[in-house]
């Protein structure tokens, strides 16, 4: 036992880099939808849902992760919120806050240069576009409860939503710790029954879902527990879970509403416990590590990949290959992998020629 913070550090820093992997098949696949038709080999398509039901583990477990590193050590966080949980909130301001605005920024002045040498400055984007995202119309979709659930609301930097969301799930953090410590287990039982039961309306593009996430992990913080230890309790139970949910999720489109929502709720909480378990065992038998180098270039990779997987020739394959199962399973497998390559090459090139640049644009990771 007297390992097991260990234990855990080590698990939960190799995790890192295969969850911003996992982010990039996401967008990857994403992007796939719009470069191939619905004629396309169906096994192919199945392959795809099947792999995107896994990448989708990957965000909510971040979130589960910084929610426990927010309150990892903490002690009477309810009672002296100014010189526990307000010296967090500044440490975040250099982590998060500052890498999130200069990675918009820079997207935001180079579609303005864009639109300059194209001589077309119509329909330039607002400081909240920029920042937030394009609200119009939040209200305008729900979900089976009748929720707004309109997601589609990014900062310029897409995959940032996340950091957005972590941000403004940091601020309510006294009235989680309250209800940790004052519902103990029923406050992870309560959490649990809401995620799965889909009562997580989206308010103006932020996704009260991250907060139950963030919550998950904050309740092992706030109560000076391992989150490891946590999820090990329930490993078995959860692994069963996930791997019975997994072709529902694949298929939820074909399923009634309702039955719809609760299989994906249910996986992704089943499969974000097996996710960390899964990280457990991977580095206590030390059979797959992950270079300093990538641990470190993780939040480059996450902010930075969208770069790279916009430009025209990560479809231009697609063009050249013979649509059959081979060469797309071929193209959904391998393309992440050589985005991810190219961005973790780009963050070497950055470190090695715009050092002090580069730790503002990751927050003093690298």
């Amino acid at each position: 036992m007297c390992n097991q913070p260990k234990n855990q550090s080590q698990a939960l820093n190799w995790l890192k880099f295969p969850l911003a992997v996992l982010v990039v098949y996401i967008h990857t696949h994403s992007r796939f939808i719009s470069y191939t038709s619905a004629t396309d080999e169906a096994s192919a398509q199945l392959l795809y849902k099947m792999i995107l039901a896994i990448t989708h583990l990957a965000v909510p477990t971040f979130f589960i992760i910084s929610g426990y590193f927010f309150t990892k050590g903490c002690d009477d966080v309810g009672i002296h919120y100014d010189s526990v949980f307000g010296g967090k909130l500044r440490k975040r301001v250099r982590t998060l806050l500052i890498p999130f605005l200069l990675w918009n920024t820079i997207i935001a002045i180079c579609a303005f240069a864009r639109k300059y040498f194209a001589h077309d400055l119509s329909d330039l984007h607002s400081l909240v576009e920029i920042y937030w995202g394009n609200t119009a119309g939040w209200l305008d979709q729900r979900n089976y409860l009748g929720l707004p659930s309109k997601s589609y609301v990014y900062p310029l930097d897409v995959p940032l939503w996340f950091v957005r969301d972590l941000m403004v799930s940091m601020l309510f953090a006294p009235i989680l710790s309250w209800l940790a410590l004052k519902l103990k287990r029923y406050y992870l039982i309560i959490t649990t029954l809401l995620l799965v039961l889909g009562v997580t309306p989206i308010i103006a593009g932020y996704r009260t879902s991250t907060l139950y996430w963030f919550g998950f992990g904050f309740y092992f913080g706030i109560h000076g527990k391992l989150l490891i230890d946590g999820c090990a309790r329930m490993k078995w139970p959860c692994l069963i879970i996930a791997l019975l949910l997994w072709y529902p999720r694949v298929i939820q489109e074909s399923l009634p509403v309702l039955l719809s929502e609760l299989c994906c709720n249910g996986f992704l909480v089943a499969g974000c416990v097996t996710m960390i378990n899964l990280a457990v065992a991977v580095t206590r038998k030390q059979c797959l590590a992950v270079p300093a180098t990538l641990q470190q270039s993780v939040f480059f990779v996450y902010s930075f990949h969208c770069f790279i997987l916009f430009h025209p020739l990560i479809k231009a394959p697609l063009a050249i290959i013979p649509h059959n199962f081979f060469t797309l399973a071929l193209y959904l497998v391998v393309m992440p992998l050589v985005i991810v390559a190219l961005s973790v090459a780009a963050y070497a090139i950055s470190k090695r020629l715009l050092p002090h640049f580069t730790a503002l644009l990751t927050g003093n990771r690298c």
